[in-house]
């Protein structure tokens, strides 16, 4: 298991706000990261997207 897995596993069983709100956090960031690689691969900039 990796320091941050291991990090997140104890994180969670201390803190129980942590542990009901890791998935739906962690999921908005992979979206926020798909995105974004999807973005610049098309090669738009932000402002490119802002602007459309």
């Amino acid at each position: 298991m990796s320091d941050l897995a291991s990090y997140v596993e104890k994180r969670k069983a201390r803190d129980p706000e942590f542990a009901e709100n890791y998935e739906s956090g962690y999921l908005g960031f992979k979206i926020g990261v798909l995105l974004r690689e999807a973005r610049i691969e098309a090669g738009f900039t932000q402002e490119d997207v802002a602007k459309s």
